[in-house]
């Protein structure tokens, strides 16, 4: 915060980068009535005049950011006064995905800042690219909702060759404010991030064989269901699905053949009906015609099978039961009407904790599901409603 005069000036215009803001008594002072957040001009004045440099109310609590442009003592210079209500957060840190060294045609840019402290409310972030190395002002970026300390940016894909360069600032000024005005972006720039000076560059390579528009992993009460979507596709012959209890080892359990070649986008899904217990993962393998295979990112799903899981219920076709092998030593599976007969019964697989109850032939009523342990015992007991 500052406190003090209400009037500041450039002590020397050759040595600026001082930080030092004195009362008038040299040769250069803010001209005419300052407004913060609005640029100014600094020009040669004559001494005997220094009560006319310009002014602006600070007020206690707040924070001040002074830019000015470095001319030399002769020329006059541009400054701009800045506001804010809090200290203004340093720009420490930036990832990109996917990152500099592998972007393609088709690929959005994730950008993502990290910051010191939750910019106050005055400030603004912003991401601006350039296609040409900034030969022409390029292009800026708003971040993204959400986010306290961390924001995220996302340059829009490009097509192959082009290169891109970009870096990261904070003001106090709008977009509408600064957009295709280089000098007042640099002006009112508080603080910035490009890369210690070189900017962060890539150049887009040539499409990938499957441009991969998602891949997710949904946990049902027995199940998984995956889907995934495609943008386009290049001699693509296959997906393999494989899946893993510690995003180490993996197993495939399906493949689902490919388009081949499309440019129009591609649905695909298929159900995993005999999840792991607990913590699991999926990814999609996408295999071409050569044999080159590329993986997605990686989904994590959660089921716990503690207890019994039944359903749906009521049921029209077939009833559904998941357990836990491990937890429970199941001999066989009774359906009996509510007179105690047994309509239906069904040993489980000793491998697999799912078993499927075929009840469309049954008729619109009640019944009971009883599960047995290899013991005889009754391990539990609950009603089914037959649609």
């Amino acid at each position: 915060s500052f406190s003090g005069d209400n009037f500041y000036k450039v002590n020397n215009q050759s040595e600026n980068n001082d930080g030092n803001f004195d009362n008038p008594s040299g040769s250069k002072v803010w001209s005419g009535n300052l407004t913060i957040n609005i640029q100014g001009t600094a020009y040669v004045y004559d001494m005997g005049n220094e009560g006319d440099a310009g002014k602006y109310a600070t007020t206690n609590g707040k924070f001040y950011t002074y830019c000015w442009q470095d001319v030399g003592t002769g020329s006059n210079a541009s400054a701009i006064v800045m506001e804010t209500s809090a200290t203004p957060a340093d720009l420490t840190s930036v990832s990109q995905a996917p990152i500099l060294s592998d972007v393609h045609q088709g690929q959005d840019v994730t950008v993502t800042l990290t910051v010191s402290n939750t910019p106050s409310a005055e400030e603004n972030l912003f991401l601006r690219y350039s296609t040409n190395n900034f030969g022409s002002y390029g292009t800026l970026i708003s971040p993204q909702a959400g986010g306290t300390t961390t924001k995220t940016f996302i340059i829009p894909s490009q097509s192959q060759g082009t290169t891109i360069t970009y870096y990261l600032f904070s003001t106090t000024l709008s977009s509408g404010a600064i957009q295709n005005n280089s000098f007042l972006t640099d002006l009112s720039t508080i603080n910035y991030i490009n890369n210690s000076g070189s900017n962060y560059q890539y150049t887009v390579q040539s499409p990938l064989p499957v441009e991969l528009s998602y891949f997710k992993a949904k946990p049902n009460t027995h199940d998984v269901e995956l889907f995934w979507e495609t943008s386009s596709e290049l001699n693509n012959e296959v997906f393999l699905l494989e899946k893993s209890l510690d995003a180490k080892s993996w197993s495939q359990f399906a493949e689902i053949k490919g388009t081949g070649n499309s440019v129009i986008t591609q649905f695909y899904s298929i159900t995993d009906l005999n999840p792991h217990n607990g913590k699991s993962y999926y990814r999609l393998g996408q295999k071409d015609f050569d044999g080159t295979i590329q993986y997605s990112r990686i989904e994590q799903v959660n089921l716990t099978f503690s207890e019994f899981l039944v359903g749906p219920n009521p049921v029209i076709d077939e009833l559904k039961v998941a357990f836990d092998r491990q937890l429970f030593q199941v001999g066989n599976f009774s359906i009996l009407d509510m007179l105690g007969r047994v309509k239906m019964e069904i040993e489980p697989d000793d491998n697999n904790g799912k078993i499927s109850i075929p009840m469309q032939n049954f008729e619109k009523g009640t019944y009971i599901l009883q599960i047995l342990g290899k013991e005889g015992q009754i391990i539990k007991t609950m009603f089914i409603y037959k649609f």
